[in-house]
């Protein structure tokens, strides 16, 4: 999961990619996820951002996206699922599932903001910033931001806020 979503971060091309890809897809199944939780947790985030960003026509990733949502239905908790949950609303929002990313946001945003983990929250208001912005709601994406401006000064975590800064501004 975690070479997966450094690839992402890290602008690899995709041809480096590919094989981590295909490794990570011999652990989860779409049926899995009907039992609970993915036991390999944010594996099925690093495959959503790695497919989504770099090879969206991929036939793979409607069977992640699948994945991520039986995941989440099932799931209560941050500790397994927080990767997933964050890029699951990133992709809904910009994909224009917009009634999908608006059920995600209402089930989990109680969950991040009852979480004693600061930089999950930043990272999830960061995700709801571009929720806001893909559903048009501008005031609320300011609202989001400032936020998590304002988490991000109480809890010394300052990795967004120039991120949070330009989608205030946005």
């Amino acid at each position: 999961a975690f070479i997966l979503q450094t690839a992402v971060w890290s602008g690899k091309p995709w041809a480096e990619v590919a094989p981590w890809v295909s490794d990570g897809d011999r652990y989860v199944d779409a049926e899995d996820a009907d039992t609970g939780p993915c036991p390999y947790g944010n594996l099925v985030g690093g495959m959503l951002a790695s497919l989504a960003l770099f090879a969206p026509e991929d036939p793979r990733l409607p069977r992640w996206l699948e994945s991520a949502r039986k995941s989440m239905r099932s799931s209560g908790s941050l500790d397994i699922d927080s990767g997933t949950c964050e890029w699951l609303l990133y992709l809904e929002s910009f994909r224009g599932a917009i009634e999908s990313a608006r059920a995600l946001a209402g089930w989990a945003t109680p969950i991040y903001e009852g979480s004693d983990k600061p930089p999950a929250l930043l990272r999830w208001k960061l995700q709801l910033c571009h929720y806001h912005a893909a559903s048009n709601d501008p005031d609320q994406g300011i609202l989001t931001a400032e936020e998590g401006l304002q988490l991000a000064e109480q809890c010394g975590l300052h990795r967004h806020d120039a991120a949070f800064t330009a989608l205030r501004t946005y």
